[in-house]
């Protein structure tokens, strides 16, 4: 039972970082940036190197709109 939570965690987290860095050529929402750097500032250090992990995965993704949405997020995390 606690491996399933884990794993539906895990798809969850995921699902937050592909959410603020889809394709579309919008603003991803402050809200989105807010809760993904609370993720990181409570959550155990495997839970934060599993979010870099998938944060690493969408950087090398082809499309300049999904690299270009970190740059507001990059600048959010470092300033708090």
């Amino acid at each position: 039972m606690q491996q399933s939570r884990r794993a539906v965690e895990s798809y969850w987290r995921s699902r937050l970082i592909d959410g603020a860095t889809d394709e579309e050529d919008k603003v991803t929402p402050v809200y989105k940036l807010e809760e993904i750097c609370n993720l990181l500032r409570s959550s155990h250090e495997s839970v934060v190197k599993e979010v870099s992990g998938f944060i690493l995965k969408r950087l090398e993704h082809k499309s300049p709109v999904v690299k270009h949405k970190f740059v507001p997020w990059l600048g959010t995390s470092i300033s708090t």
